[in-house]
């Protein structure tokens, strides 16, 4: 027995191939189906990662190893070598470290650096940019970017005829894409269709459609909201309260459980207190007790004031709009359009727009009363909005329209539509006036076309922007294109937008595209 340890103890020289003292570099390489890149460790091993087909999935999982072993507690680096054309690939999780047991402890993600996003399942259909507009994006935790959902009037997408603009939802990592705006039997919607809106984890949309046959219940041959669940295929309507709205309802927001929808309506029969159907006010309704709250109301009789613009927080607590009302919070004294938060917890309303030190924001050069969009983060806690106010913040003396982000607990502003350095912008942000901007689910990241030709892309282009270190990332730099509004993905990993050139190589067409930033992982990059 003695000698069976003794050799034992001399010739430790595999344990189950892994050698003592040693251990192997390995991890996961998730990337679309066929993607080819190569990472380095410390400049010198190469290794050459090729994702694997994977059932019917456009996007895989594939196991990797370093081929040879190396000394435990050795310290590495590793570096994404090479990248085909058109892909971004970041390492994710292990970039550095020292050599252990840890096994698939790496992680790296590659998608395409724009995907484009209006086509047909077999790619066989692709909708423009002329065609398609308003996309939204969805992906909860670690399916950042997964789902998209957007309008398009192009025809055969989906067996679509192309009569009337409809609501299409795609699934990127399986590459489906799906009309949203039809009845469960496929009979597409007999009205155009607009404003998608679409839940934290892509399970549901809703969308404002003059179509008449997408439920039973509309009989009243005016603009609604519905919500579409991709569970069962299904569609109701959100807009009626019982009796049939007797005014247009639109702009739709939805919370992430898809369980909230918020949105305007000129009805006066969905709540009390409202008098005729002349003036639009933002509702908010519980699907799951179909309760409907009258929120842009006066603070001191409760009756309907105006408002339009509904952005909401992910649980769907609070609710930013705008309003040219000045009965809406006490001391509302600049005669202009402001921008309100709705807390349903102590169902208090709080004016956002101010200019600094607590003063009235001014007018700027602007209509007073326009409509202006804001964007709430998902976590609730900042509101963007764009002004031409010149007392937002005290060094505003550019006299264009900026881009402005404001912490709602207390009232700080920043203005996020200058470089780095602080340099003001010499065009509008954005390029519509009012138009939403776009902030990720903390507020830490912002979205938005400008005009500016001094923030490092020519005008007409799209910039991400950093709220807080005030970095400026150009997500397209083309001349002479136009672009859509974008719109951000939880955690900043893509900007969704529409673009009036082609961004991405397989396909010739201009259209929606998703732009990787590597900001955030990939599109499952956690798996």
């Amino acid at each position: 027995m003695k000698s069976l340890i003794l050799l034992f103890v001399i010739f430790p020289l595999v344990i189950f191939g892994q050698p003592q003292g040693k251990s192997f570099l390995d991890g996961k390489f998730i990337a679309p189906v066929g993607t080819r890149v190569v990472i380095s460790k410390d400049g010198a091993d190469d290794l050459v990662l090729v994702a694997k087909p994977n059932g019917n999935q456009t996007y895989s999982v594939t196991d990797f190893k370093f081929p040879k072993a190396y000394p435990d507690g050795t310290p590495y680096t590793l570096s994404v070598k090479s990248v085909p054309p058109g892909i971004t690939c970041r390492i994710d999780k292990g970039i550095r470290g020292t050599i252990s047991l840890s096994p698939g402890f790496i992680r790296v993600g590659a998608d395409y650096t724009y995907d484009h996003l209006s086509r047909s399942s077999d790619d066989k259909i692709l909708g423009t940019y002329y065609e398609s507009q308003s996309p939204v994006v969805a992906g909860d935790f670690a399916e950042d970017g997964r789902y998209v959902a957007f309008v398009s009037g192009a025809a055969n997408l989906d067996n679509s005829s192309g009569k009337h603009r409809q609501i299409f939802w795609r699934d990127r990592k399986t590459g489906i894409t799906k009309m949203v705006s039809r009845k469960p039997n496929g009979e597409e919607g007999d009205g155009d269709s607009f404003a998608p809106a679409i839940a934290a984890d892509g399970q549901s949309v809703a969308f404002e459609s003059y179509a008449t046959n997408l439920v039973g219940d509309d009989v009243n041959s005016l603009r609604d909201v519905f919500k579409w669940n991709a569970a069962d295929n299904s569609i109701v309507l959100v807009s009626t309260s019982g009796p049939a709205a007797n005014g247009e309802s639109y702009q739709p927001v939805i919370s992430g459980d898809g369980n909230i929808i918020a949105f305007s309506s000129g009805a006066s029969n969905l709540t009390a207190g409202v008098n005729g159907n002349s003036m639009v006010n933002i509702y908010l309704k519980d699907l799951s007790s179909g309760v409907i709250t009258l929120l842009s109301v006066d603070f001191t009789t409760g009756k309907a004031v105006g408002g339009s613009c509904p952005s909401i927080s992910q649980n769907g607590s609070r609710v930013a709009f705008c309003s040219f009302a000045s009965t809406l919070v006490e001391n509302d004294q600049n005669g202009l359009w402001d921008i309100f938060v709705y807390n349903s917890v102590s169902a208090k309303i709080k004016r956002i727009s101010m200019g600094f030190g607590g003063s009235e924001r001014l007018q700027g050069n602007e209509s007073a009363s326009r409509e202006v969009a804001p964007g709430i983060s998902g976590d609730g806690s900042f509101v963007a909005y764009a002004t031409t106010a010149p007392n937002v913040v005290s060094d505003d003396t550019n006299g264009m329209q900026d881009v402005f982000v404001t912490n709602i607990e207390t009232l700080s502003t920043v203005r996020v539509s200058t470089d780095s350095n602080g340099q003001q912008s010499n065009g509008d942000s954005p390029v519509g006036q009012g138009e939403k901007i776009a902030l990720s689910f903390d507020g830490g990241l912002a979205a938005f076309t400008t005009n500016a030709t001094n923030l490092g892309v020519p005008a007409g282009n799209i910039l991400l922007c950093n709220v807080i270190t005030r970095e400026i990332t150009p997500v397209t730099k083309e001349v002479g294109a136009s672009a859509g509004r974008p719109v951000i993905s939880r955690f900043g990993g893509y900007v969704v937008f529409g673009f009036g050139a082609r961004l991405d190589g397989r396909f010739s067409s201009s259209g929606l595209f998703a732009k990787y930033t590597a900001n955030a992982r990939c599109l499952a990059c956690s798996e």
